[in-house]
């Protein structure tokens, strides 16, 4: 079954901090530990057109580490 969802960039960037926010709020219980998770995350986006799947995965690998050497637990994006 495949999925098709219509957003927009704003809606996208909406569902990614959601996401990003659930994850953080969330625990794993070990028996000696709780354990709490963190997301960093990079987006690219363009009206112009993509460029090539290679570049435009360059360029939000980019913004990934752009939210990770800018604090963690953050999406980044363009």
């Amino acid at each position: 079954m495949k999925l098709h969802l219509k957003i927009n960039f704003s809606e996208f960037l909406d569902v990614s901090e959601r996401v990003r926010s659930y994850i953080e709020k969330s625990t794993l219980s070990l028996p000696e530990q709780i354990l709490t998770f963190t997301v960093s995350g990079g987006i690219y986006h363009t009206m112009a057109g993509f460029k090539s799947i290679s570049e435009s995965l360059k360029i939000s690998d980019q913004h990934l580490y752009n939210a990770k050497n800018n604090g963690r637990n953050r999406i980044e994006f363009e």
